[in-house]
């Protein structure tokens, strides 16, 4: 009857054991931060998409228009891998977001109706983020904010 008990007892003791340590592990793995801020800002509707050389990874939402807010709402961040924080954070009303190359990301705005000066081109509205800085500059302009 002794051993019976015993082996209940250290089976257990074992799953409590292996499920302490995945839960460890998991928290622990490096690089993984991104998903579980993405999780916690933006629940299950983000999209992780990494630069080509794997250093920073740019965590997208994109809202459906409701009738609240009728245009396509755009939330991002973008994490740095090796330095394990968000570097650069945004919420833009109907645009894009993406990778210019792997040091820059591409923001632009879609304005609301407009009317159509055919003399001139349609001004480009957004921005560059330069990710080593966190610093931003307009797509029309060559000075950095």
């Amino acid at each position: 009857m002794k051993a019976i008990y015993l082996i209940v007892f250290f089976s257990l003791l074992g799953v409590l054991a292996s499920c302490g340590s995945k839960e460890a592990r998991r928290i622990d793995v490096p690089g993984e931060r991104y998903k579980a801020l993405s999780a916690q800002k933006y629940g299950q509707a983000a999209e992780w998409i990494p630069n080509a050389a794997k250093t920073a990874v740019l965590c997208v939402k994109r809202s459906k228009p409701t009738a609240q807010l009728p245009q396509h709402q755009v939330s991002f961040f973008i994490f740095d891998i090796a330095a394990g924080k968000i570097v650069f954070e945004d919420d833009i009303p109907n645009g894009s977001v993406g990778w210019n190359d792997d040091q820059s990301v591409i923001v632009e705005i879609v304005p609301g109706i407009e009317k159509k000066d055919e003399s001139s081109p349609p001004p480009r509205r957004g921005y560059v983020v330069d990710i080593q800085t966190g610093k931003t500059k307009d797509l029309e302009s060559d000075v950095v904010r």
